[in-house]
């Protein structure tokens, strides 16, 4: 709006004064009308803004949950990461042992007896024989059931205006999985134990390991792996050597998704407790604990940025 009086463009187009001068900007006998008449442009144009802000938050808040919990697609039939062996391993007495030598002078078919499964195992030991044990469930087991899966939101950081349609919106798609659900033939087992859609169920390497522990429970064995911290990881390499993840991608390089600028996941502490009979070496059970964060910007009608700090807790038992 040009002022009458000094002649200077307002920018705002809602005010009724001029911003430079003062004076106002309509004559007397409009000035009380066109004061109501933008006013309520005004809270309208605000009302609109706010509407079209929170949908494009909800959508890209809706991608990301569908990448969360719904299965992936096949990628190229299936990971061309193929477990080396699956024959049973078991874990020698090696106190001496060091992570980077346990592996020479015997090969991955050799089989020894654990003498004394008190002493403290090398990290390169436990990844070994967690590795060719666990692989083995996709290849023998006769049912997976997953028991129950909890998802807890931690926090979901968003725009104030978004902020409570966010944690309603995501406590309402991200219920847990309380009811057990059968994994029944080596078809349906590999397309949902973990991880899903892979050969493998880890093909962890001792540099992805932050922390390894073996313990012996009597009738079973039990090893307890903490993955190192990871951002945008993939399948197969670091927390997705044994994980379910996100893959950056699945969000950015989907048509649906175009609103989503930038998004890269955290994964820290990722914790499976695994079970091993002691007469097999068989995984009989396994609890995934996956802390998970999220961060998206989203650009459309706006940049908005959000962030949502999630755990994931998958408990599975298995049977041959």
């Amino acid at each position: 709006m040009i002022c009458p009086n000094c002649q200077k463009n307002n920018v705002n187009e809602y005010a009724t004064t001029c911003a430079y001068c003062g004076q106002p900007l309509y004559s007397g006998e409009n000035a009380a009308a066109m004061a109501t008449e933008l006013s309520a442009k005004q809270k309208s144009d605000k009302r609109k803004s706010t509407i079209i802000t929170v949908l494009s938050v909800f959508l890209a808040i809706v991608i990301i949950i569908v990448a969360l919990i719904i299965p992936k697609p096949d990628k190229d039939g299936g990971s061309d990461i193929v477990p080396d062996n699956t024959e049973s391993t078991t874990l020698s007495d090696s106190s001496n042992a060091t992570d980077g030598d346990s592996d020479k002078g015997k090969t991955p078919e050799e089989s020894t007896t654990l003498k004394d499964s008190k002493d403290s195992k090398t990290t390169a030991e436990i990844v070994e024989y967690f590795n060719k044990n666990a692989n083995r469930v996709k290849t023998e087991a006769t049912k997976v059931v997953k028991n129950y899966e909890k998802r807890n939101i931690k926090e979901i950081v968003a725009p104030d205006v978004l902020q409570s349609m966010a944690d309603t919106m995501v406590d309402k798609f991200m219920k847990d999985d309380t009811d057990p659900i059968t994994y029944s033939g080596r078809e349906e087992i590999v397309e949902n134990f973990q991880v899903p859609k892979q050969n493998y169920v880890s093909c962890l390497t001792v540099n992805d390991v932050k922390e390894a522990s073996f313990k012996d429970m009597g009738d079973y064995y039990e090893v307890k792996i903490v993955v190192k911290d990871t951002t945008n990881p993939t399948a197969g390499k670091g927390v997705g050597a044994a994980f379910d993840v996100i893959e950056t991608n699945e969000v950015e390089g989907n048509s649906e998704s175009a609103m989503v600028e930038k998004f890269s996941t955290q994964y820290s502490n990722c914790t499976v407790v695994a079970k091993f009979d002691k007469a097999t070496n068989r995984m009989t059970s396994a609890n995934y604990m996956i802390p998970t964060k999220l961060m998206l910007t989203v650009n459309m009608f706006g940049t908005h940025d959000i962030s949502i700090d999630m755990e994931f807790e998958k408990d599975y038992t298995i049977t041959y």
